[in-house]
């Protein structure tokens, strides 16, 4: 069963990755206070009012409330089934990033290499 301590873990873990809100972002657009938002984040405040909320809010950005309260929760998974173009378009970004330092790395040893190979004649 799920307790309130895991469903704030769930609850940051979205709201930072997925969302890719601050606390503040998220309890503003939930009109709670960011102090109340912390709290249930750690599991030691809030009240089905705004786990409600949380979960209306979630399902406004095309992320179904039963993810959060799977079983098999993942935030891969929250991520793949979102249809939030932000995160999205952050997880190419990232992607795009982690090749382009393979790549440069990659061309760094090349270039040793090649230097080794042919040393200027000073």
């Amino acid at each position: 069963m799920l307790n309130m301590q895991e469903f704030g873990n769930r609850v940051q873990l979205i709201r930072e990755d997925v969302l890719l809100m601050t606390q503040a972002q998220l309890a503003e657009k939930l009109g709670i206070t960011q102090v109340l938002l912390s709290r249930l984040e750690r599991g030691i405040g809030g009240n089905i009012n705004t786990v409600f909320d949380i979960v209306n809010y979630l399902y406004s950005q095309d992320i179904a409330g039963m993810y959060i309260f799977s079983d098999h929760f993942s935030i891969d998974m929250v991520s793949e089934k979102s249809n939030n173009p932000v995160a999205v378009g952050s997880q190419i970004e990232e992607l795009i990033k982690a090749m382009q330092k393979t790549i440069n790395n990659d061309m760094d040893k090349l270039l040793m290499k090649l230097s080794l190979q042919n040393p200027k004649n000073s």
